[in-house]
């Protein structure tokens, strides 16, 4: 309750107040914490020039690619993702040997029991955090993107999409249903690589679609609507 009269106080002081996300504009004027004449909704965007000024080469391999940090626990923890994986791995042992999970950011040592517990130590690859222009170049060369968005965080948009979507690359999207992100997805046309973020079945088949596509030489640059 201090929080929110704190928020509202503030928020209602503030000449614009601009969000990223919709329905997080919508679920706070709904509240009554903001003026909806003196708040906007300004999607986010990328820089068409800084992503297609230079082509990037992607990195030899099926490498699946991650940036920033997981929880601990709950959905946006690396849980179901790495499980999705472990059940590909499982069922498709021959592409073991082509198979990286590589890893970009703060990594949570307490994660390293799962990696042990499903059988993916070989095959991930935990990396520190880089730049931001050595992150754009390596977001260009990733095979497949990674992309893990909680039901807690609903209301917001990942700034990373931005990125995500100027790259061109194939997304991995573990999305709750109804979210702005999903909404977002659905919008570029990316349903097809987009699931719960419970859904580990789901999850096992949308790498394995990837998978095929990538040994029949089409693991390309999306076809989907990220102009919109």
């Amino acid at each position: 309750p201090q929080l929110t009269r704190l928020e509202k106080k503030a928020l209602h002081a503030a000449g614009q107040v601009v969000y990223t996300a919709a329905t997080n504009r919508e679920a706070y004027i709904s509240a009554g914490l903001v003026p909806k004449k003196t708040s906007a909704h300004i999607p986010y965007f990328f820089d068409a020039n800084v992503f297609g000024s230079e082509k990037n080469e992607i990195v030899r391999g099926f490498e699946i690619r991650y940036f920033g940090a997981f929880d601990w626990r709950g959905s946006r923890s690396p849980q179901v993702f790495l499980k999705a994986l472990s059940g590909f791995l499982d069922k498709y042992p021959e592409a073991r040997e082509q198979t990286k999970f590589v890893f970009y950011g703060m990594w949570n040592a307490k994660h390293d029991i799962l990696l042990k517990d499903l059988n993916l130590e070989d095959v991930t690859d935990v990396r520190s955090s880089v730049p931001y222009g050595k992150y754009l170049q390596e977001v260009k060369r990733a095979p497949v993107l990674l992309l893990v968005v909680s039901s807690e965080h609903n209301l917001f948009m990942p700034s990373k999409i931005v990125d995500y979507f100027g790259s061109g690359r194939p997304i991995l999207a573990f999305v709750p249903e109804g979210s702005e992100m999903r909404h977002v997805l659905e919008e570029a046309n990316m349903e097809e690589q987009t699931v719960s973020e419970t859904d580990i079945k789901g999850g096992t088949r949308t790498i394995e679609t990837l998978w095929t596509r990538y040994s029949s030489g089409t693991l390309g640059e999306i076809d989907a609507n990220t102009n919109f």
